[in-house]
Parts: structure tokens; C-alpha cells; sequence
């Protein structure tokens, strides 16, 4: 058998009616708390509770519980910020405090087979609740009415649990004899309530029924309904109750008991023992009798000074029950007297009175002892509380850095993309450049005698050195200004 792994109770837990009959599915705007116990590797129970408040102090807690024989198939998923699967996820976040990770729990049940809707033994019915009440119960109604139906939570759920929940509810068929009941116990309906049990209503009996004088007089106050809303945890295993001795077997164990009387401690014969039991009034008279004349043990006295109340009502019942047999076996001894017999003797009354005393001692430093523990676990759970708060965020700032850095990976791979480019470019111009000025000394050869000669008859009775700059000027000006439009254009290709 699996470890029981310790699930977390989760709160603020929201259901949506899936698609079923043709008709769309229905969101359940009301608040749940999903308590999930893994019974074995072959089990698993899913309850649902949510606490009714009808008037203004009675607090009727009601469950939907969901059990493996129901379950027909167990699915789970997470919804992402930008999931748009479910019309109801972007108010199911609202309702969850804005979380961008949801885990969605799909449950389809066998056909004919719905949720268990379970209220106190003293439910009357729906129709006597108030308003605000009536409508509660009968959302949570409308939900054990469906036959498929999904669960949303914060996602604070392993993947590793709800794989082992799935895989429960698939092997439940496999169950063993021992694992069945195991099972039966966890679930039963009497663990529900502080121990006084739950009946099961069924979703299309919502009529209200009169109350027997039986049931009436069992219902509680509304000062007491808040205490019924404590349940048998399911991790504590109920112990199998053994089937009562048989005839034969008592019979026995009394002739056991019988020998270890006739060995037991020897005793002195009283005239008290033989008789008829008194009347009430002559019972103060039997207290009153000499301590020599009472049936006492001998041997024990130094060890067991304060002999319990058990020991002295098994002392009576072997002395009156035996009487003859010991008078008879043993002999005969001189009773004490004097005060240190008298003060050795110890009145049943008043050793009843200390052992009550040490009870009501001992039950006193349970209850301090209850206290400290209840302040200890209240503690753990707010403490608990806060470090699931802290994961949380410690979760979404993780999920933001990771984003971020997927974001930056893009970006300098882009800019790597680019930077080849560039790379290519200026290879290319590199080569170019040779070819470039090859062609403008090829051309100064070739065009600079011709273009001298004219200028130099046309200018020769001026001066002819400045036109020749200018001319050469433009020229160069020219080529250079055709050098940039093929630089650019190469750049562009």
C-alpha cells in the first residue's frame, strides 16, 4: 500500500455544471471547502463543505461528498493566464483573487449515479430555511444533481497528488477485501458531525417532510449546531469493532476467574457473610461494625495500603460467592485488635472518594494539556497559512523572471540575426572598394590629357589655373557623389 501523502484542506473552491442534455454548463457562484483523503492506492474521497447560516446563530454544516465506487472517470488540467477554454475562468480568477494558474478537476460519474448531499439527522428540509439559506442549499443541491461537473482551485496542488488521486479512482475496482474496508469505515456517514452522523438527501427530494417527536426532540439548539460541524478527521483509521465472545468462551473465562479465586488470598470468617443482606435502614448499622468482624485479606496489607475500588468489589464478590470454600480450606485466624488494626482499615467509600479526586486531577491536566496543544495547532495553521502566502509569491515571481528571460533570449537572438546581416554587408563593400578605385584612376588616364588640352585653348589668354581647380573640382565632386549612390545601393541589396 502507498504512503498516505497529508493533503492540505483547500478553500475557496468553485464548481461549474459541465455540458450535459444539450444544455450549457452552469457556473455555481458559491464558495467551497474541498477536503481530499487518500485512503490507499486504491481508494480516494473528495468532500465538499460548506456551512449554511440560518437566523442569526444556527450554522447547519452540509457536505457533497464524492467517493471512489462514483466516480466513472477523474480528470485534471491548469488554466493559464491566456486560457480561454471555460467562458467562467476570467470570473472564477475574480472570485480567487485574481490567480493566473487555476487547476480544474473533472469528474464524471457513472450513469444514474450522483454526489452524496449529506445534512444532520435533524434536517427538516429546505423550505424552512430563510432566503439567503434556501439559496445556498440549493445551489450545492443543484450541483450532487449533476452527473458531470468540474472543480476550480488555486493552484496549490502538486501534479505528483493529482496523479496518484487519478490513479486511485482507476484502480478502485482492484480494491482488496481489507481495502474495501477500510473504505466502507472512512466513508460512513456516522463519522460525520462529531460522531452523531449524517443521513444522505437525495437532490430531487427537496420537499419538506414533518418531523417525528423523536427527531424534534433530538434537534439541537442553535447554541449547540455550531459544534456538529466537527467531523472524524479521515486520517484517523477507524479500528474494526470484534465480533462479541461466544456462550462458551464466557463460560469459561468464569471458571478461570472461579480458580483464581479459590487461589486467591485467605480470608477470616465473619458472621455477616452467611447472612440475609440488610435492610436500607440497617446499611448505616453494616458500616458501623466492629473491623473485626468484616472479611479482610491478609498478606497484602504493607504492599497495598489503598487498594483500588475494583480490587475491594472483586475482594466482596469472591468472599460473599465463596464463603464456604474458604472458611473451609484455610484456618482459622485471630482477628487484630487494637488502633493499628483499626487504622490499617480502609472504608471502600473513602477510597472511592480519592480515586475520583485523582481522576478529576488527572482529567484537569488533560484538558490544560488539550488547550496548549489546540494553541499549538492554531498557531501551525496561520503559520502554515503564511508560508503557503510566501510560495505563492515566491511562485508568481518565478514565473515573472522566467518570463523575462524567455523575452530577453528573443531579443538577443534577433540581434544576433542582424549583426550577421551587417557582417555580410561589409565583406561585401570590402571587396568592392579595389574595383572602385581601379576605375577612377583608369578614367583620370584616360579623360584628364583631353580635358587639359581644352581648357588650355580656350583659357589661354587668362589664366587658366583657376577654372582648371574648378573643373577638377566638379569632376571629382562628381565621381564621388556616383561612388555614394553605388555604395548605397549595394548597402540596400
Amino acid at each position: 500500500m502507498d504512503p498516505r501523502p497529508r493533503i492540505p484542506i483547500v478553500d475557496d473552491v468553485f464548481a461549474v455544471r459541465d455540458d450535459q442534455d444539450g444544455r450549457q454548463s452552469e457556473f455555481i457562484d458559491q464558495p467551497f471547502k474541498l477536503n481530499i483523503a487518500y485512503l490507499s492506492s486504491t481508494s480516494v474521497c473528495f468532500r465538499l463543505s460548506v456551512t449554511i447560516t440560518h437566523g442569526d446563530s444556527s450554522k447547519i454544516p452540509i457536505y457533497l461528498q464524492i467517493t471512489s465506487d462514483h466516480i466513472a472517470s477523474l480528470r485534471y488540467g491548469f488554466c493559464k493566464e491566456n486560457d480561454e477554454s471555460s467562458p467562467y475562468l476570467d470570473k472564477m480568477r475574480k472570485q480567487l483573487g485574481g490567480k493566473h494558474e487555476i487547476t480544474r478537476l473533472q469528474f464524471h460519474l457513472h450513469n444514474g449515479v450522483h454526489a452524496q448531499l449529506i445534512v444532520p439527522m435533524w434536517f427538516a428540509g429546505h423550505e424552512a430555511l430563510d432566503s439567503p439559506a434556501r439559496r445556498t442549499f440549493c445551489l450545492v443541491a443543484s450541483l450532487a444533481a449533476a452527473s458531470s461537473f468540474s472543480l476550480c482551485l488555486p493552484h496549490n496542488l502538486g501534479k505528483k497528488l493529482l496523479n496518484q488521486c487519478v490513479q486511485a479512482v482507476r484502480c478502485f475496482p482492484k480494491s482488496t477485501e481489507d481495502e474495501l474496508q477500510l473504505y466502507r469505515r472512512s466513508v460512513d456517514l456516522q463519522r460525520l458531525y462529531n460522531g452523531n452522523g449524517g443521513m444522505a438527501f437525495a437532490p430531487g427530494d427537496r420537499d419538506s417532510r414533518p418531523r417525528s417527536e423523536w427527531e424534534r426532540n433530538r434537534s439541537p439548539t442553535p447554541a449547540t449546531t455550531g459544534s456538529c460541524a466537527t467531523t472524524v478527521d479521515f486520517d484517523i483509521v477507524p479500528r474494526c469493532q470484534p465480533s462479541p465472545p461466544q456462550y462458551g468462551e464466557c463460560l469459561d473465562e468464569g471458571q478461570k476467574h472461579t480458580a483464581i479465586s479459590d487461589s486467591g488470598p485467605n480470608f477470616i470468617e465473619s458472621p455477616t457473610i452467611d447472612c440475609a443482606p440488610p435492610e436500607y435502614s440497617d446499611t448505616e448499622l453494616l458500616r458501623n461494625a466492629p473491623a473485626s468482624k468484616r472479611v479482610r485479606p491478609c498478606g497484602n496489607d504493607d504492599i497495598h495500603p489503598h487498594p483500588s475500588s475494583k480490587r475491594i468489589l472483586l475482594q466482596c464478590s469472591n468472599a460473599t460467592g465463596f464463603t464456604t470454600a474458604a472458611t473451609r480450606n484455610v484456618p482459622r485466624l485471630e482477628a487484630k485488635s487494637g488502633p493499628d488494626f483499626d487504622d490499617a482499615d480502609v472504608d471502600g467509600s473513602m477510597v472511592f472518594r480519592d480515586l475520583v479526586l485523582r481522576l478529576q486531577q488527572r482529567l484537569e491536566q488533560q484538558e490544560e494539556q488539550m488547550k496548549r496543544l489546540q494553541e499549538e495547532v492554531e498557531n501551525l495553521r496561520w503559520r502554515n497559512i503564511e508560508l503557503e502566502r510566501l510560495s505563492r509569491e515566491v511562485e508568481d515571481t518565478c514565473d515573472e523572471i522566467k518570463n523575462r528571460q524567455d523575452k530577453t533570449e528573443e531579443i538577443v537572438d534577433y540581434l544576433l540575426v542582424h549583426t550577421g546581416e551587417l557582417d555580410e554587408e561589409c565583406e561585401k563593400l570590402g571587396k568592392q572598394m579595389p574595383d572602385i578605385s581601379d576605375e577612377v584612376q583608369d578614367w583620370v588616364k584616360d579623360n584628364m590629357g583631353d580635358l587639359m588640352k581644352e581648357y588650355m585653348d580656350k583659357g589661354c589668354e587668362r589664366s587658366v589655373a583657376g577654372p582648371l581647380r574648378e573643373y577638377v573640382r566638379q569632376i571629382v565632386k562628381t565621381h564621388v557623389a556616383k561612388m555614394k549612390a553605388e555604395m548605397c545601393k549595394a548597402l540596400q541589396d
